[in-house]
């Protein structure tokens, strides 16, 4: 029989005196929880905190994706400012060469609609995907909370 247990009373027999935080008067305070209702339950904990880590780890994605769209555009132009500005123009004329081939390429991206609405569409598709996940999570902790998991 093992140590905790031989230091358990028996259901039914009560406890004998014991120094306060002696095992057995712990284990008997842990004994007198009713039911399941008190005890942790880890998979709604552990569902909560997956719901958390996908939605972090998407919005991070949604972030990383969005953010590409706007540096993109000024990637450009600052790298054609170097460029310029390395061959030995002017900083004023390098930048507006720069600002000149930044309108260029969104002119070529505006001449094809099909482009840019497919990389809107793929954002949104993101948006959509993580929406679909954390709700996939919601129904697990639903039924958690039920006492059906």
């Amino acid at each position: 029989m093992p140590h905790i247990l031989r230091l358990c009373p028996a259901p039914g027999v009560p406890p004998s005196r014991s120094a306060p935080g002696d095992r057995t008067e712990i284990q008997t305070s842990i004994r007198k929880i009713p039911g399941r209702a008190k005890h942790m339950k880890i998979n709604l904990i552990l569902a909560y905190v997956f719901k958390f880590v996908t939605f972090v780890f998407f919005s991070f994605i949604i972030l990383v994706y969005a953010g590409l769209l706007i540096l993109l555009p000024l990637d450009i132009m600052f790298q054609v400012i170097r460029i310029f500005a390395g061959i030995g123009f002017p900083t004023v004329i390098a930048a507006l060469v720069g600002m000149g081939a930044l309108g260029y390429v969104g002119y070529k991206v505006y001449l094809a609609p099909a482009l840019y609405k497919l990389v809107f569409d793929v954002g949104y598709q993101l948006i959509e995907f993580t929406r679909l996940q954390l709700r996939r999570f919601d129904d697990l902790i639903a039924a958690e909370q039920g006492g059906k998991g």
